[in-house]
């Protein structure tokens, strides 16, 4: 199954329709994911039944197509804009949000502190990067919640900030941090996967559909949930609290797809 990612629809005859790559994306597959309760490729999510809590398809759109509504992407500074390319294996136009700094996005902000979650995106990087750049991240002052990066060698690297008082510099402020095994590959798409189980205490990242990190809460932390965060928005291309007066995007790629789903576990 191309990508590992793949989601079942019931159809209005009560059959099951399979559609398989979400990184592929159609104007059937936009309608298909609005719907709230999926079923996902096991080997990606684990357990297999995820509830959908927002969904930025960028196919033509900044709109959250979930069924929550959430609310628009806002495109912040210039270099950012919706785009669409001919996909070379079904022929069809598919849309994206080309980001370059200094440009980035506001994401209305969804509440994972206390839910066990799995975020994925697609994304290209048209070169390799120089510098370290941020991807999806919940990280303004006094705010810290999640970030995440690709480093300069290629590896995304993530972080996840636990729930204490901390003034940014507490060597024990970081509840779990984790590093692909493999670099992302260059000048086509690929699926990101950052899955957190709060039971198992368990964070792990998968590349199209394959485990490439994971760790595990250290046994003396006893609070599985993340930091407090009051920001209204989270971003994609910028760490909030770097220059907040002035904010600069740090992101050069392509974006579709962008899904956050609390996993119904126990």
């Amino acid at each position: 199954m191309k990508g590992c990612f793949s989601t079942h629809i019931k159809e209005s005859d009560t059959t099951e329709r399979s559609i398989v790559d979400l990184g592929q994306h159609t104007p059937l597959l936009a309608k298909a994911m609005a719907s709230q309760a999926h079923t996902l490729c096991q080997c990606c999510f684990n357990p297999n039944t995820s509830t959908e809590l927002v969904h930025w398809s960028f196919n033509g759109t900044l709109d959250d197509i979930s069924s929550n509504q959430r609310g628009p992407a806002i495109i912040v500074g210039s270099n950012v804009k919706l785009a669409f390319e001919t996909s070379p294996i079904t022929g069809q136009e598919e849309g994206y949000i080309s980001i370059r700094n200094p440009g980035f996005l506001n994401l209305p902000r969804v509440d994972v502190r206390a839910i066990s979650f799995t975020s994925s995106f697609s994304l290209r990087l048209h070169s390799q990067p120089t510098t370290r750049q941020v991807l999806i991240s919940n990280w303004s002052r006094g705010n810290w919640q999640y970030i995440n990066f690709i480093e300069p060698s290629g590896l995304i690297t993530s972080t996840l900030r636990r729930n204490m008082d901390t003034n940014g510099s507490n060597p024990d402020q970081d509840l779990v941090h984790i590093t692909s095994s493999q670099p992302v590959p260059i000048g086509t798409w690929f699926n990101v996967s950052l899955s957190y189980n709060a039971p198992t205490r368990t964070y792990s990242i998968y590349l199209n559909g394959k485990l490439s990190g994971s760790s595990v809460i250290r046994p003396a932390v006893t609070d599985t949930t993340l930091h407090t965060s009051s920001a209204q928005y989270a971003q994609f291309g910028n760490k909030a609290d770097d220059n907040p007066d002035q904010p600069v995007g740090q992101l050069n790629a392509d974006l579709r797809n962008l899904r956050c789903f609390m996993l119904n576990v126990q």
